[in-house]
């Protein structure tokens, strides 16, 4: 089993990031911080680790480019990672039901 993702509020991101809303809001809308994710119809959580990896792309000094590549590559690992679970889930259900009623 893999690490369990800490998932961040707005507020925490704040903390986390010593970046202002405003800020983070900018870095959203130009592609260089990773996208919230909902988790539910009011909840948008961002994943800790993706943008402390993207801060510290930052920091070393990569470029726009560089730093939406790797964005773009988290996003791919995140469905991915999503489709696994639901797939997993799935099999799960499956065999219950393969159980209870044979």
């Amino acid at each position: 089993m893999g690490k369990i993702p800490t998932f961040v509020r707005m507020g925490e991101l704040v903390e986390h990031t010593q970046l202002s809303r405003s800020t983070i809001y900018n870095l959203l809308a130009a592609g260089l911080l990773p996208p919230p994710i909902q988790l539910g119809p009011r909840a948008k959580r961002w994943p800790l680790a993706e943008v402390l990896k993207v801060l510290a792309l930052r920091t070393a000094g990569a470029s726009h480019a560089e730093i939406t590549v790797a964005i773009d590559t988290m996003i791919k690992k995140r469905q991915s990672y999503f489709e696994l679970a639901i797939h997993k889930e799935t099999l799960k259900f499956d065999r219950y039901l393969e159980r209870k009623h044979p």
